[in-house]
């Protein structure tokens, strides 16, 4: 705990407001140390705190394309549905076109898998009304 912070500068480090850092402490969402009555918090551990917070898509490039997958469960059930991005990076910037199915799965990575594999088959136009030609 070489680099400890207060609650002033962890909420100019991380752009929040002070009341925002209390709210994490209190629900205990963010590491932290009480030293007597003042909350601290080291550089270290917030590091690793937001790194295993950061939301990175999981994406797979295809025949020039990127394909994004974003599971999302469905609201009162343990199952999953698919919504994927489909990208196309070019000189006058990124196109972007998004996709859904109606399918379900049981777990996050069957519904990752099956984002690609859709994916997939749009960009290889195997799939009715869904196309990425014009990107």
């Amino acid at each position: 705990m070489e680099n400890l912070m207060g609650v002033n500068e962890l909420a100019e480090f991380l752009k929040v407001n002070k009341q925002t850092i209390y709210n994490w402490v209190n629900k205990k969402e963010i590491p932290f140390v009480k030293v007597g009555d003042l909350l601290r918090f080291d550089k270290g551990e917030i590091d690793h705190w937001l790194k295993t917070r950061t939301y990175k898509p999981d994406n797979v490039d295809y025949k020039g394309f990127e394909i994004q997958a974003v599971p999302y469960p469905l609201p009162n059930t343990m199952e999953w549905t698919t919504y994927l991005y489909i990208l196309k990076h070019g000189e006058m910037g990124i196109n972007s076109r998004n996709f859904s199915s109606d399918e379900v799965f049981s777990t996050r990575e069957e519904a990752v898998k099956h984002c690609f594999e859709f994916g997939m088959k749009i960009i290889d136009g195997s799939v009715e009304n869904c196309s990425v030609e014009d990107m």
